[in-house]
C-alpha cells in the first residue's frame, strides 16, 4: 500500500489563497483603504466565502494603512488650563518615511 499523494491538492489550495487574498487586496486598495468591515463588505460583494480573517491577514500587511500611526488610545479627560503663560507647550508630529518631524 502506497499512501496517497497530497501535494498538488495543498498547491491548488494555496493558489486560491493567493487569489481571493490578491483580490482582498485590490478592493482594500481600490475603495480608498477602508477598515476591516467595509474592506469586508466590498471582498464579499465579489467572493461571498471571503472570511473577515482573510480580510484581516491582507489589511495587517498593507504598507499604506501601517504607515498612518493610529493614536495609541484614548486620552483622559481632564483640564488643559494653564496657570501662567508658555507653562504648557503643544506640538504635532509627523512621520515621512519613518522619520519623526515636528509640524
Amino acid at each position: 500500500l502506497k499512501p496517497p499523494a497530497a501535494g498538488p491538492a495543498l498547491v491548488c489550495a494555496a493558489t486560491a489563497d493567493l487569489g481571493v487574498e490578491r483580490m482582498i487586496a485590490d478592493v482594500h486598495h481600490a475603495m480608498g483603504h477602508p477598515g476591516i468591515r467595509r474592506t469586508l463588505y466590498f471582498a464579499r460583494r465579489t467572493d461571498p466565502s471571503v472570511s473577515k480573517r482573510q480580510v484581516r491577514q491582507v489589511i495587517s500587511g498593507c504598507e499604506p494603512c501601517k504607515s498612518l500611526d493610529p493614536a495609541p488610545g484614548k486620552w483622559k479627560r481632564g483640564s488643559l488650563e494653564a496657570e501662567e503663560v508658555w507653562q504648557r507647550v503643544g506640538m504635532d508630529i509627523t512621520y515621512v518615511r519613518g522619520r519623526p518631524y515636528l509640524t
